[in-house]
Protein backbone atom coordinates (compact mmCIF):
# COMPACT_ATOMS: atom_id res chain seq x y z
CA UNK A 1 0.00 0.00 0.00
CA UNK A 2 2.55 2.52 0.60
CA UNK A 3 4.49 1.88 -2.21
CA UNK A 4 1.73 2.60 -4.19
CA UNK A 5 0.64 5.75 -2.46
CA UNK A 6 3.95 6.58 -2.83
CA UNK A 7 4.01 6.06 -6.72
CA UNK A 8 0.80 8.32 -6.76
CA UNK A 9 2.09 11.47 -4.99
CA UNK A 10 5.86 10.84 -6.78
CA UNK A 11 4.03 11.05 -10.47
CA UNK A 12 1.43 13.53 -9.51
CA UNK A 13 4.32 15.96 -8.29
CA UNK A 14 6.51 14.77 -10.66
CA UNK A 15 4.20 16.30 -13.90
CA UNK A 16 3.96 19.84 -12.09
CA UNK A 17 7.57 19.96 -11.21
CA UNK A 18 8.35 19.15 -15.10
CA UNK A 19 6.22 22.23 -15.87
CA UNK A 20 7.83 24.16 -12.88
CA UNK A 21 4.41 24.44 -11.09
CA UNK A 22 6.00 24.55 -7.45
CA UNK A 23 3.17 26.03 -6.08
CA UNK A 24 0.74 23.41 -7.52
CA UNK A 25 3.18 20.77 -6.29
CA UNK A 26 2.54 21.72 -3.08
CA UNK A 27 -0.91 21.71 -3.01
CA UNK A 28 -1.30 18.64 -4.98
CA UNK A 29 0.64 17.06 -2.05
CA UNK A 30 -1.95 18.70 0.50
CA UNK A 31 -4.88 17.47 -1.29
CA UNK A 32 -3.52 14.30 -1.23
CA UNK A 33 -2.90 14.22 2.53
CA UNK A 34 -5.85 15.37 3.12
CA UNK A 35 -8.58 13.77 5.91
CA UNK A 36 -11.16 12.30 3.94
CA UNK A 37 -8.56 10.72 0.47
CA UNK A 38 -6.34 9.51 3.49
CA UNK A 39 -9.35 7.57 4.96
CA UNK A 40 -10.88 6.26 1.40
CA UNK A 41 -6.88 5.01 0.64
CA UNK A 42 -6.31 3.40 4.01
CA UNK A 43 -9.37 1.43 3.42
CA UNK A 44 -8.82 0.42 -0.25
CA UNK A 45 -4.61 -0.03 0.59
CA UNK A 46 -6.26 -2.52 3.46
CA UNK A 47 -8.78 -4.93 0.87
CA UNK A 48 -6.06 -4.62 -1.48
CA UNK A 49 -3.27 -5.91 0.94
CA UNK A 50 -5.51 -8.55 2.87
CA UNK A 51 -6.88 -10.05 -1.08
CA UNK A 52 -2.66 -10.15 -1.10
CA UNK A 53 -1.76 -11.58 1.74
CA UNK A 54 -4.48 -14.22 1.37
CA UNK A 55 -1.83 -15.77 -1.03
CA UNK A 56 -0.74 -17.38 2.04
CA UNK A 57 -3.26 -20.08 2.29
CA UNK A 58 -5.09 -19.39 -0.74
CA UNK A 59 -5.21 -23.16 -2.72
CA UNK A 60 -4.03 -20.69 -6.19
CA UNK A 61 -1.21 -18.39 -4.71
CA UNK A 62 -0.19 -17.42 -7.92
CA UNK A 63 -3.37 -16.23 -9.06
CA UNK A 64 -4.39 -14.49 -5.54
CA UNK A 65 -1.19 -12.44 -6.24
CA UNK A 66 -2.08 -11.38 -9.39
CA UNK A 67 -5.73 -11.00 -9.48
CA UNK A 68 -4.64 -8.47 -6.50
CA UNK A 69 -1.90 -6.78 -8.32
CA UNK A 70 -4.15 -6.03 -11.17
CA UNK A 71 -6.74 -4.43 -8.40
CA UNK A 72 -3.99 -2.80 -6.68
CA UNK A 73 -2.90 -1.30 -10.31
CA UNK A 74 -6.77 -0.60 -10.95
CA UNK A 75 -6.53 1.85 -7.50
CA UNK A 76 -3.40 3.46 -8.54
CA UNK A 77 -4.47 4.66 -11.54
CA UNK A 78 -7.58 5.84 -10.08
CA UNK A 79 -6.29 7.42 -7.87
CA UNK A 80 -3.40 9.50 -9.46
CA UNK A 81 -6.77 10.48 -11.97
CA UNK A 82 -8.35 11.66 -9.33
CA UNK A 83 -5.82 13.99 -8.22
CA UNK A 84 -5.69 15.28 -12.03
CA UNK A 85 -9.05 15.41 -13.08
CA UNK A 86 -9.29 17.66 -9.88
CA UNK A 87 -7.10 20.13 -11.01
CA UNK A 88 -8.35 20.69 -14.76
CA UNK A 89 -10.06 24.03 -15.24
CA UNK A 90 -13.29 24.46 -15.90
CA UNK A 91 -13.44 24.82 -19.55
CA UNK A 92 -11.20 21.96 -19.65
CA UNK A 93 -14.29 20.36 -17.68
CA UNK A 94 -17.12 21.35 -20.26
CA UNK A 95 -15.24 19.75 -23.31
CA UNK A 96 -14.94 16.64 -21.13
CA UNK A 97 -18.18 16.73 -20.60
CA UNK A 98 -20.10 17.61 -23.68
CA UNK A 99 -17.35 14.71 -25.36
CA UNK A 100 -18.65 11.84 -22.72
CA UNK A 101 -22.33 13.01 -23.54
CA UNK A 102 -21.55 12.60 -27.39
CA UNK A 103 -19.32 9.22 -26.84
CA UNK A 104 -22.09 7.82 -24.55
CA UNK A 105 -25.01 8.45 -27.00
CA UNK A 106 -23.21 6.48 -29.80
CA UNK A 107 -22.71 3.84 -27.23
CA UNK A 108 -26.58 3.26 -26.36
CA UNK A 109 -27.25 3.35 -29.77
CA UNK A 110 -25.00 0.66 -30.46
CA UNK A 111 -26.85 -1.18 -27.39
CA UNK A 112 -29.95 -0.28 -28.64
CA UNK A 113 -29.07 -1.88 -32.26
CA UNK A 114 -27.14 -4.83 -30.70
CA UNK A 115 -30.38 -5.94 -28.13
CA UNK A 116 -32.77 -5.66 -31.05
CA UNK A 117 -31.32 -7.57 -33.56
CA UNK A 118 -30.00 -10.16 -31.50
CA UNK A 119 -26.17 -8.58 -32.44
CA UNK A 120 -26.19 -7.68 -35.97
CA UNK A 121 -23.25 -5.10 -35.59
CA UNK A 122 -21.02 -8.23 -33.85
CA UNK A 123 -22.07 -10.74 -35.80
CA UNK A 124 -21.29 -9.02 -39.00
CA UNK A 125 -18.14 -8.02 -37.90
CA UNK A 126 -17.08 -11.52 -36.61
CA UNK A 127 -18.13 -13.09 -40.24
CA UNK A 128 -16.45 -10.52 -42.00
CA UNK A 129 -13.18 -10.84 -40.77
CA UNK A 130 -11.14 -12.92 -38.89
CA UNK A 131 -12.10 -12.69 -35.30
CA UNK A 132 -14.13 -16.80 -36.44
CA UNK A 133 -12.46 -18.06 -33.01
CA UNK A 134 -13.88 -15.59 -30.69
CA UNK A 135 -17.05 -16.48 -32.46
CA UNK A 136 -16.63 -20.03 -31.47
CA UNK A 137 -15.75 -19.43 -28.31
CA UNK A 138 -18.71 -18.02 -26.78
CA UNK A 139 -22.11 -17.82 -29.92
CA UNK A 140 -23.47 -20.03 -31.82
CA UNK A 141 -21.90 -21.10 -35.53
CA UNK A 142 -23.18 -22.80 -37.91
CA UNK A 143 -21.67 -24.20 -41.30
CA UNK A 144 -18.51 -21.65 -40.26
CA UNK A 145 -21.12 -18.68 -40.05
CA UNK A 146 -21.83 -17.41 -36.02
CA UNK A 147 -25.67 -16.83 -36.13
CA UNK A 148 -26.26 -15.99 -32.14
CA UNK A 149 -24.43 -13.92 -30.51
CA UNK A 150 -24.00 -15.06 -26.87
CA UNK A 151 -25.48 -12.22 -24.84
CA UNK A 152 -23.27 -12.37 -21.85
CA UNK A 153 -20.87 -9.69 -23.17
CA UNK A 154 -24.16 -7.42 -23.99
CA UNK A 155 -25.61 -7.76 -20.69
CA UNK A 156 -21.69 -6.60 -19.19
CA UNK A 157 -22.34 -3.57 -21.75
CA UNK A 158 -25.67 -2.77 -20.56
CA UNK A 159 -24.82 -3.37 -16.58
CA UNK A 160 -21.91 -0.61 -17.76
CA UNK A 161 -24.38 1.48 -19.00
CA UNK A 162 -26.57 1.28 -16.43
CA UNK A 163 -23.68 2.64 -13.95
CA UNK A 164 -22.83 5.49 -15.76
CA UNK A 165 -26.38 6.86 -16.59
CA UNK A 166 -26.61 9.23 -13.81
CA UNK A 167 -22.67 10.53 -14.63
CA UNK A 168 -24.05 11.45 -18.02
CA UNK A 169 -26.98 13.38 -16.41
CA UNK A 170 -24.33 14.83 -14.23
CA UNK A 171 -22.40 15.90 -17.37
CA UNK A 172 -25.38 17.21 -19.25
CA UNK A 173 -25.38 19.89 -16.63
CA UNK A 174 -22.13 21.08 -17.34
CA UNK A 175 -22.83 20.84 -21.12
CA UNK A 176 -26.45 22.80 -21.26
CA UNK A 177 -26.61 24.50 -17.39
CA UNK A 178 -28.98 23.67 -15.07
CA UNK A 179 -32.24 24.83 -16.74
CA UNK A 180 -35.19 23.55 -18.80
CA UNK A 181 -32.73 21.99 -21.14
CA UNK A 182 -31.12 20.28 -18.91
CA UNK A 183 -34.51 19.13 -17.47
CA UNK A 184 -35.86 17.67 -21.03
CA UNK A 185 -32.77 15.72 -21.33
CA UNK A 186 -32.42 14.49 -18.13
CA UNK A 187 -36.21 13.30 -18.40
CA UNK A 188 -35.57 11.37 -21.83
CA UNK A 189 -32.09 10.29 -21.19
CA UNK A 190 -34.15 8.29 -17.89
CA UNK A 191 -37.03 6.82 -19.90
CA UNK A 192 -34.34 5.75 -22.42
CA UNK A 193 -31.88 3.51 -19.99
CA UNK A 194 -34.95 2.58 -18.32
CA UNK A 195 -36.34 0.88 -21.97
CA UNK A 196 -32.71 -0.10 -23.08
CA UNK A 197 -32.47 -1.80 -19.42
CA UNK A 198 -36.18 -4.16 -20.35
CA UNK A 199 -35.33 -4.51 -24.09
CA UNK A 200 -31.96 -6.23 -22.65
CA UNK A 201 -31.13 -10.02 -21.11
CA UNK A 202 -29.87 -8.71 -18.30
CA UNK A 203 -32.37 -9.53 -15.23
CA UNK A 204 -29.74 -7.39 -12.90
CA UNK A 205 -29.81 -4.22 -15.08
CA UNK A 206 -33.59 -3.75 -14.35
CA UNK A 207 -33.77 -4.18 -11.16
CA UNK A 208 -30.65 -2.20 -10.86
CA UNK A 209 -32.84 0.69 -12.78
CA UNK A 210 -35.75 0.02 -11.07
CA UNK A 211 -33.76 0.33 -7.47
CA UNK A 212 -31.81 3.33 -9.12
CA UNK A 213 -35.17 5.41 -9.43
CA UNK A 214 -36.89 4.85 -5.97
CA UNK A 215 -33.45 5.56 -4.88
CA UNK A 216 -33.84 9.05 -6.37
CA UNK A 217 -37.73 9.62 -5.71
CA UNK A 218 -36.53 9.08 -2.16
CA UNK A 219 -33.23 11.32 -2.30
CA UNK A 220 -35.31 14.25 -3.71
CA UNK A 221 -37.21 14.72 -1.00
CA UNK A 222 -35.01 13.25 1.86
CA UNK A 223 -31.44 12.75 0.89
CA UNK A 224 -30.67 12.13 4.46
CA UNK A 225 -33.22 9.24 4.69
CA UNK A 226 -31.73 7.93 1.69
CA UNK A 227 -28.08 8.27 3.18
CA UNK A 228 -28.81 6.38 6.55
CA UNK A 229 -31.06 3.51 4.62
CA UNK A 230 -27.73 3.18 2.08
CA UNK A 231 -25.64 2.50 5.21
CA UNK A 232 -27.55 0.24 6.38
CA UNK A 233 -28.17 -1.61 3.55
CA UNK A 234 -24.59 -1.60 2.31
CA UNK A 235 -23.40 -2.88 6.07
CA UNK A 236 -26.12 -5.47 6.62
CA UNK A 237 -25.41 -6.89 3.11
CA UNK A 238 -21.88 -6.63 3.72
CA UNK A 239 -21.96 -8.46 6.98
CA UNK A 240 -24.83 -10.48 6.76
CA UNK A 241 -25.15 -11.72 2.82
CA UNK A 242 -24.16 -15.58 3.68
CA UNK A 243 -27.29 -15.80 6.57
CA UNK A 244 -29.45 -13.73 3.84
CA UNK A 245 -28.95 -16.26 1.07
CA UNK A 246 -29.56 -19.28 3.01
CA UNK A 247 -32.93 -18.07 4.15
CA UNK A 248 -34.15 -17.81 0.33
CA UNK A 249 -36.19 -20.69 -0.90
CA UNK A 250 -34.48 -23.48 -2.32
CA UNK A 251 -33.57 -23.05 -6.28
CA UNK A 252 -35.05 -26.17 -7.16
CA UNK A 253 -38.88 -25.10 -5.28
CA UNK A 254 -38.79 -21.72 -7.28
CA UNK A 255 -41.73 -21.48 -9.91
CA UNK A 256 -41.20 -21.66 -13.41
CA UNK A 257 -42.26 -18.15 -14.14
CA UNK A 258 -39.03 -17.73 -12.38
CA UNK A 259 -35.95 -16.69 -14.81
CA UNK A 260 -34.00 -19.77 -14.98
CA UNK A 261 -30.96 -17.38 -14.55
CA UNK A 262 -32.04 -16.13 -11.16
CA UNK A 263 -32.89 -19.55 -10.02
CA UNK A 264 -29.38 -20.46 -11.14
CA UNK A 265 -28.12 -17.58 -9.34
CA UNK A 266 -30.14 -18.46 -5.94
CA UNK A 267 -28.21 -21.80 -6.39
CA UNK A 268 -25.10 -20.67 -6.78
CA UNK A 269 -25.06 -18.38 -3.75
CA UNK A 270 -26.96 -20.94 -1.53
CA UNK A 271 -23.55 -23.08 -2.62
CA UNK A 272 -21.31 -20.56 -1.95
CA UNK A 273 -22.90 -19.88 1.53
CA UNK A 274 -22.49 -23.15 2.46
CA UNK A 275 -18.58 -22.87 2.02
CA UNK A 276 -18.38 -19.80 4.30
CA UNK A 277 -17.99 -21.87 7.20
CA UNK A 278 -14.82 -24.04 5.92
CA UNK A 279 -12.83 -20.67 6.48
CA UNK A 280 -14.63 -17.79 8.35
CA UNK A 281 -12.56 -15.75 9.15
CA UNK A 282 -9.72 -15.38 6.81
CA UNK A 283 -11.41 -16.94 3.91
CA UNK A 284 -10.40 -19.24 0.64
CA UNK A 285 -7.99 -16.52 -0.82
CA UNK A 286 -8.49 -14.13 -3.19
CA UNK A 287 -10.33 -15.39 -6.48
CA UNK A 288 -9.87 -19.12 -5.29
CA UNK A 289 -13.59 -19.29 -5.51
CA UNK A 290 -13.48 -21.55 -8.79
CA UNK A 291 -10.58 -23.73 -7.55
CA UNK A 292 -12.09 -24.49 -4.53
CA UNK A 293 -13.47 -27.62 -5.92
CA UNK A 294 -10.08 -28.96 -7.70
CA UNK A 295 -10.72 -28.27 -11.48
CA UNK A 296 -12.47 -24.90 -13.17
CA UNK A 297 -16.19 -25.60 -13.15
CA UNK A 298 -18.59 -26.00 -15.67
CA UNK A 299 -22.23 -23.87 -15.40
CA UNK A 300 -24.00 -26.66 -12.96
CA UNK A 301 -27.83 -27.35 -13.78
CA UNK A 302 -29.99 -26.86 -10.68
CA UNK A 303 -30.04 -30.66 -9.97
CA UNK A 304 -26.48 -30.65 -9.33
CA UNK A 305 -25.41 -27.20 -7.37
CA UNK A 306 -21.68 -26.62 -7.33
CA UNK A 307 -19.30 -24.08 -7.35
CA UNK A 308 -19.92 -20.82 -9.73
CA UNK A 309 -16.50 -19.58 -11.43
CA UNK A 310 -17.42 -17.01 -9.04
CA UNK A 311 -20.42 -16.09 -6.51
CA UNK A 312 -22.44 -13.41 -8.74
CA UNK A 313 -22.61 -11.60 -5.42
CA UNK A 314 -19.16 -9.44 -4.55
CA UNK A 315 -20.41 -9.63 -0.80
CA UNK A 316 -20.75 -13.26 -0.70
CA UNK A 317 -17.47 -13.42 -2.50
CA UNK A 318 -15.87 -11.34 0.01
CA UNK A 319 -16.78 -13.52 2.53
CA UNK A 320 -15.97 -16.93 0.76
CA UNK A 321 -12.73 -15.62 -0.06
CA UNK A 322 -11.34 -12.80 2.25
CA UNK A 323 -13.51 -13.98 5.61
CA UNK A 324 -14.87 -12.02 8.28
CA UNK A 325 -11.63 -9.65 8.33
CA UNK A 326 -12.48 -8.84 4.12
CA UNK A 327 -16.23 -8.60 5.23
CA UNK A 328 -15.67 -5.78 7.90
CA UNK A 329 -13.43 -3.82 5.53
CA UNK A 330 -16.38 -3.39 2.58
CA UNK A 331 -18.38 -2.58 5.56
CA UNK A 332 -16.14 -0.11 6.41
CA UNK A 333 -15.71 1.49 2.91
CA UNK A 334 -19.65 1.79 2.78
CA UNK A 335 -20.12 3.74 5.49
CA UNK A 336 -16.85 5.92 4.45
CA UNK A 337 -18.56 6.84 1.00
CA UNK A 338 -21.85 7.57 2.74
CA UNK A 339 -20.07 10.14 4.52
CA UNK A 340 -18.56 11.35 1.20
CA UNK A 341 -21.87 11.31 -0.61
CA UNK A 342 -22.95 14.01 2.42
CA UNK A 343 -20.60 16.06 1.55
CA UNK A 344 -21.86 17.12 -2.11
CA UNK A 345 -24.28 19.52 -2.90
CA UNK A 346 -27.98 18.71 -3.30
CA UNK A 347 -27.68 17.94 -7.44
CA UNK A 348 -24.76 15.86 -7.58
CA UNK A 349 -25.26 13.60 -4.32
CA UNK A 350 -28.76 12.76 -5.85
CA UNK A 351 -27.14 11.43 -8.93
CA UNK A 352 -24.03 9.87 -6.81
CA UNK A 353 -26.92 8.13 -4.87
CA UNK A 354 -28.70 7.22 -8.17
CA UNK A 355 -25.02 5.49 -8.89
CA UNK A 356 -24.17 3.96 -6.02
CA UNK A 357 -27.73 2.20 -5.69
CA UNK A 358 -27.41 0.76 -8.84
CA UNK A 359 -23.69 -0.27 -7.88
CA UNK A 360 -25.00 -2.21 -4.95
CA UNK A 361 -27.61 -3.97 -6.79
CA UNK A 362 -25.29 -4.89 -9.27
CA UNK A 363 -22.38 -6.06 -6.76
CA UNK A 364 -24.57 -8.14 -4.93
CA UNK A 365 -26.53 -9.98 -7.71
CA UNK A 366 -24.43 -10.17 -10.66
CA UNK A 367 -20.72 -9.89 -10.74
CA UNK A 368 -17.36 -11.11 -9.56
CA UNK A 369 -15.22 -9.18 -7.57
CA UNK A 370 -12.26 -8.86 -9.22
CA UNK A 371 -14.17 -8.31 -13.07
CA UNK A 372 -11.87 -5.41 -13.76
CA UNK A 373 -14.46 -4.56 -16.31
CA UNK A 374 -16.72 -3.87 -13.63
CA UNK A 375 -14.44 -2.05 -11.35
CA UNK A 376 -12.92 0.21 -13.71
CA UNK A 377 -16.54 1.19 -14.20
CA UNK A 378 -17.27 2.07 -10.51
CA UNK A 379 -13.77 3.80 -11.39
CA UNK A 380 -15.05 6.07 -14.18
CA UNK A 381 -17.90 7.01 -12.20
CA UNK A 382 -16.09 8.33 -9.39
CA UNK A 383 -13.93 10.35 -11.39
CA UNK A 384 -16.57 11.70 -12.93
CA UNK A 385 -18.12 13.09 -10.12
CA UNK A 386 -14.90 14.15 -8.74
CA UNK A 387 -14.50 16.01 -12.38
CA UNK A 388 -17.67 17.53 -12.57
CA UNK A 389 -19.67 17.96 -9.18
CA UNK A 390 -18.29 21.16 -8.05
CA UNK A 391 -19.64 22.71 -11.56
CA UNK A 392 -23.09 21.84 -10.95
CA UNK A 393 -24.43 24.36 -8.54
CA UNK A 394 -22.53 26.86 -10.55
CA UNK A 395 -24.37 26.34 -14.02
CA UNK A 396 -27.21 28.57 -15.16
Amino acid sequence: MLMWLSLWVIAVLGQRLIYGDFQGAKNEAFRFFSPGAKRVSLVLGALVGWAGLSAMWSPVPAITIDKSLQVAGLVFVLGVGAILVSSMDRIARWHAARGAIHGFLVGALYLAVEHTTGGLIKRTIINGTDLMDAGQSFNVVRDGVVVSINTIFLNRHTNAFVVLSPVIVLAASIWLGVGARWTRFALLFSLSVLALSFVSNSEASKVAVIAGLIAFGIAVFAPTLTLWLFRIGWTTLALLMPLIVMVLPRAETLPEEVPFSARQRVMIWQTTAARVPDAPIFGHGASATRYLDGELPKPAPLDDPGLGRHAHNGFLQIWLELGLVGAVITALFGLLLAQGLAGLQARPRTLAIVAVTAITVLFSTSVGVWQLWMLSTYGVAALAFVMWARDVERST
